[in-house]
């Protein structure tokens, strides 16, 4: 690429073929965020005791070339699991009853909260075959696999009322 971004970039991944000896990798690790990071289980959204930091890991491997140079294969995979806590809260206004007008300011007549915790699981894995039947003639055969699971429950609390039951100049203190 000589340097130069956006010139001549090959994004073909590269072939068991092309690689010099064999080659593996593997990474492990925890996903947490910043509102659950313990190591201890909790009761969460279904109510069964589940770790809030999850793990992950991935793997490859690739064989280089084999077989006097015109075999070699590929094989991958990954696995994560995250817990997110999802929350909100939110206010809903009267602009325009008669209460809000001689108010002279929007009343709030509903306060909602919800708490949606989420369980995400991504599965993902791989493999690749070359074959080189001749210098310029490269059969492949590759086959991938991906699974996603997310669950996630939402819970609602609402406190809800009319203007017609709110007197002018009420606010959330009084």
């Amino acid at each position: 690429m000589g340097g130069r971004p956006g010139r001549h970039g090959h994004l073909r991944t590269k072939s068991a073929l092309d690689r010099k000896g064999s080659r593996a990798g593997f990474t492990t690790g925890f996903i947490f965020n910043s509102l659950e990071y313990g190591l201890k289980a909790t009761p969460r959204h279904d109510d069964g005791l589940n770790a809030k930091t999850r793990p992950m890991l991935a793997f490859d491997y690739s064989s280089g070339a084999i077989l006097g140079g015109k075999f070699g294969f590929t094989v991958n995979g990954s696995f994560t699991s995250i817990f997110k806590e999802q929350g909100r809260e939110a206010l809903s206004y009267d602009y325009t009853s008669t209460q809000a007008v001689a108010a002279g300011a929007p009343l709030v007549t509903a306060v909602n909260y919800k708490d949606g915790p989420k369980l995400t699981v991504k599965n993902g894995g791989g493999f690749k075959a070359d074959y080189q039947m001749f210098p310029n003639l490269r059969m492949t055969l590759a086959t991938s696999y991906t699974q996603f699971d997310d669950f996630f429950a939402n819970r609602n609390l609402n406190f809800v009322t009319t203007s017609a039951n709110l007197p002018a100049g009420s606010s959330m203190t009084r």
